[in-house]
């Protein structure tokens, strides 16, 4: 299939606010032409089912290279060449468009020990309801994706629900501990995903090193997820199912929506800091591709920003909304 590929300029050649703009349009023109090819590739089925983007791809901040992660929302039948065609699908130069076991989630299931919603791939160890929350609509029936966000508001206020949002708690102060040391355990051994005092930081996937990603990149997403759940449950569900799914955008819906007590400079700090870290991130992905393994920084900056988002991300960033 011929896809029209966006334009994608190096981080190293923009400033952190520049290229956080970047790279969100990019996503933006990417998505565009995905939908494209999906008009054409699913045309004639019915449409009961959604096509979207999910975890970075669907918050817009994922770099080029990568193969795009969908998810796939069906109304109870099985829809089952929905997902074969999406995993056939290739570029004019026979390249996968797609990350392959492309998610199915059936949103007629009721039970939370086999929920299709709120955990991924259906796996209870994999408590991810941020792959719902952060879903960007690209194909297909919107009205599905939206009931696919409202059932996943069903299954949150449940008795049994409680432990994912102990667990998303858990990530939360994992993912905080990261931003303090930036070492993380991987298969049993500590590991530097970056170094402050020494204003190094490290990526290597095949080492489980992931930079900035770990730290204060995950802090701030399982923030907002975990106060997405506690405001689910809390009864105000509407006021945040349907946030915008980026990082940054979603933080200033938070703020001008009047769903925060924290003061509007702690969110422009936050999404300041967290524009910083995507592009140090995004740099060391570029420069992984060239064959290095690290990148340098200021540390001095990189610190006084880690601080900052913690002190931050300590408060409660989504308040009890006062109506559905």
């Amino acid at each position: 299939m011929d896809m029209k590929k966006p334009v994608h300029i190096e981080p190293e050649s923009r400033n952190y606010k520049d290229y956080f703009d970047h790279i969100k349009a990019y996503n933006a023109a990417l998505h565009t032409e995905i939908e494209k090819l999906l008009a054409v590739a699913l045309a004639g089925l019915d449409n009961g089912f959604s096509i979207g983007t999910i975890g970075s791809d669907g918050r817009l901040e994922k770099g080029p290279g990568s193969l795009v992660e969908v998810i796939q929302f069906c109304d109870g039948s099985a829809r089952l060449g929905v997902r074969e065609i999406l995993e056939s699908m290739v570029t004019e130069d026979n390249r996968n468009i797609f990350e392959p076991r492309i998610e199915r989630k059936n949103i007629t299931t009721d039970s939370m020990s086999e929920s299709t919603i709120t955990f991924a791939d259906n796996e209870v160890k994999l408590i991810s309801p941020n792959r719902v929350f952060d879903t960007h609509f690209l194909y297909g029936n919107e009205e599905t994706h939206v009931r696919a966000k409202q059932k996943l508001a069903e299954q949150l206020v449940s008795s049994r629900a409680k432990g994912v949002y102990e667990k998303i708690g858990d990530k939360v102060r994992q993912h905080r501990k990261i931003t303090e040391t930036g070492m993380q355990s991987y298969k049993g051994d500590p590991i530097q995903h970056y170094d402050i005092s020494q204003g190094v930081a490290t990526y290597d996937p095949k080492r489980g090193l992931w930079s900035f990603k770990q730290g204060p990149l995950r802090y701030a997403q399982f923030v907002l997820v975990r106060d997405q759940i506690r405001t689910i449950r809390d009864g105000s569900a509407n006021a945040v199912l349907m946030l915008p799914t980026n990082t940054v955008d979603k933080m200033n819906a938070i703020e001008v929506q009047g769903m925060s007590q924290v003061p509007s400079e702690n969110f422009a700090d936050a999404a300041d800091c967290y524009k910083f870290f995507l592009w140090q991130y995004h740099r060391s992905q570029a420069a992984h591709k060239k064959g290095q393994q690290t990148i340098m920084y200021d540390g001095k900056e990189a610190k006084e920003r880690c601080n900052a988002l913690i002190k931050i991300c300590s408060e409660r960033l989504i308040q009890p909304y006062s109506g559905n």
